[in-house]
């Protein structure tokens, strides 16, 4: 039977806290619509690439799967030959504050600690794209165009970089926690309010994986109400292969299933990992269940190994996330490489094409 192990695994703020903050998410929605009047009245201006940007976003912090939804659209984009770059803030990264090339597309050149865990694990699995990291996106859209001369820039996370201009803006929302408490930080975790959806060309409603179908549906009913000229798709995360790490090699079913394993993971939405391991059948004897982000410091990764040796596992199994954090630390490391499979990706790219072509924002 499985053990569940969490080490500040996720925190939900508790609603008393949330009233008590209401007043600064009061001041922070004003100096918001200040922020961004400035724009509208022309006082400001958004930095203009040379070339398409394609922003994928949400409007809450973590979870929705921005990652494997930006490796399914660059994959895409890749196998119609056009030229492709993801630009990211590179989250906890040291060179984040200068910009720098994680990845010029055939190998990464940067670790997590120096780019970030994202933009690492997306340069492990997502070959023949270029990853460029930096806090100010102008700057490190600008590096991409001079390094790699894109017909594309994705931009990773990129719904709220109100500075730089961009051609099809993609939102994501999860269909089982749409908008959270429907707060605005610090008293929820809306970056913008709901209305931010408008500005959106597509909007992916996420995690139908979990989410029952009248779940999924009032989440549908309700984005469409909100943004009535956007298109509204759906997508799942699904498992594609479970990889040894160490080669990138799939593992076969008949060797998995022989294999006791300690499913490790620091992410924004760990249940959501937990059940794509049981939706792939493999035998998880201990899960431990850390904070996103997590740096995984010596007294976690000693947790780690002491739940390997006390339940005799074969090996660890993680995200691709936490997978670059932990190559170094002495473990077999199994990656659930998960994609995300959107319905209508064609729709999308079409999108996309249509601006690439050149079209206008």
């Amino acid at each position: 039977m499985m053990e569940l192990h969490r080490d500040h695994g996720g925190f939900e703020m508790p609603r008393w806290l949330s009233n008590l903050l209401l007043p600064l998410s009061w001041l922070y929605c004003v100096g918001l619509k200040i922020y961004l009047f400035s724009y509208r009245i022309g006082l400001r201006r958004r930095f203009r690439l040379p070339c398409r940007v394609v922003s994928v976003g949400n409007l809450t912090f973590g979870g929705t799967g921005k990652s494997p939804t930006v490796r399914a659209i660059c994959e895409q984009l890749k196998s119609r030959d056009i030229r492709t770059v993801v630009v990211s803030r590179g989250h906890g990264g040291a060179f984040s504050a200068v910009g720098a090339v994680v990845s010029d597309g055939t190998q990464r050149q940067l670790g997590p600690v120096d780019c970030g865990d994202e933009p690492a694990a997306l340069a492990d699995v997502l070959a023949g794209v270029p990853i460029v990291i930096g806090k100010d996106r102008r700057a490190a859209g600008r590096l991409a165009c001079e390094r790699f001369s894109p017909d594309v820039i994705v931009l990773d996370d990129g719904m709220q970089y109100w500075q730089l201009d961009r051609n099809v803006e993609i939102a994501l929302v999860d269909a089982a926690v749409p908008f959270g408490n429907g707060r605005l930080l610090p008293a929820g975790n809306l970056r913008e309010p709901v209305s931010g959806l408008r500005r959106a060309d597509v909007i992916l409603v996420t995690g139908l994986e979990s989410a029952s179908v009248e779940v999924a549906a009032s989440t549908m009913g309700r984005v469409c109400r909100i943004a009535k000229n956007s298109m509204v798709l759906t997508a799942k995360r699904c498992v594609r292969a479970v990889i040894d790490w160490s080669d990138k090699s799939e593992i076969p079913t008949n060797e998995l299933a022989e294999m006791r394993l300690v499913a490790v993971s620091g992410i924004a939405r760990p249940a959501s990992f937990s059940m794509m391991l049981k939706s792939t059948g493999v035998n998880v004897c201990y899960e431990l269940v850390f904070g996103d982000h997590c740096s995984y410091t010596l007294r976690q990764v000693d947790s780690i190994k002491r739940a390997v040796f006390d339940n005799d596992a074969h090996a660890i199994i993680t995200t691709a996330k936490d997978a670059v954090k932990l190559a170094d630390k002495g473990f077999r490391l199994l990656v659930l490489d998960i994609e995300m499979k959107i319905d209508g990706m064609d729709k999308v790219m079409d999108i996309i094409a249509d601006f690439s072509a050149g079209g206008s924002s």
